[in-house]
């Protein structure tokens, strides 16, 4: 679910010029890709470029201009070792109020 006031910071970055169309782009195809159960997504640049026909230069690129307006921040799975995504719960999230909480939490301990 996308939230009105993630929406709205979305729309401003745009407005702004710090984030581009294309960047906004591929926050979109990162949420299908988003683990109902613990809010992560454990997809890179590679495929992200491969789902929308781009090249992951630029899906790089994008992800860090995602990463620097805090849409999202990129860190390590617990479970696997590998790395992952986590979408601003107050952007974008599932469940509830007591779920968005968890996921900002484990955004901000991403952060650091």
């Amino acid at each position: 679910m996308v939230h009105k006031e993630g929406l709205e910071k979305l729309i401003e970055a745009l407005a702004a010029r710090r984030l581009r169309p294309r960047d906004l782009a591929v926050f979109m195809a990162v949420m299908p890709h988003v683990n109902l159960r613990n809010g992560k997504a454990k997809v890179g640049p590679a495929r992200l470029a491969q789902d929308m026909g781009e090249h992951a230069s630029n899906v790089s690129t994008s992800l860090r201009k995602l990463q620097l307006e805090l849409c999202l921040v990129r860190c390590r799975d617990r479970d696997n070792g590998g790395y992952c995504l986590l979408l601003n719960p107050y952007i974008c999230s599932i469940g509830g109020p007591q779920k968005r909480g968890f996921l900002w939490a484990q955004f901000q301990e991403a952060l650091e």
